[in-house]
């Protein structure tokens, strides 16, 4: 339909601009990730039945750990000397990343 095309196409031009923006397709794929904690989020608050809005535990604690792990891998560990910031704090191509997330 017209409306998933719309969001597939939002999503590859956010994606697009994240890798032009962004000094590292390392981090802008781990941004992508967020994919998994917003399909069940989204699903909760704007499913049409009271079935679809329901999330079980285990999801809840999934997506909680996936965006904790997300978060860590952004900013990275002070102590390691590989770090996913390096290159500098958060940027216009890591909000596009999670742009892009969101519309897919």
């Amino acid at each position: 339909t017209f409306e998933l095309g719309a969001l597939g196409v939002a999503g590859t031009l956010f994606q697009t601009a994240s890798i032009a923006n962004t000094s590292s397709t390392t981090r802008v794929a781990i941004l992508l990730a967020l994919i998994n904690v917003f399909t069940p989020v989204l699903a909760a608050l704007v499913g049409k039945t009271e079935e679809e809005r329901r999330i079980s535990l285990k999801t809840g604690l999934s997506c909680v750990l996936a965006l904790v792990s997300t978060i860590y891998a952004i900013a990275g560990d002070a102590e390691s000397a590989i770090s996913l910031s390096a290159g500098g704090g958060p940027s216009i191509g890591d909000a596009e990343a999670i742009g892009a997330a969101f519309f897919y």
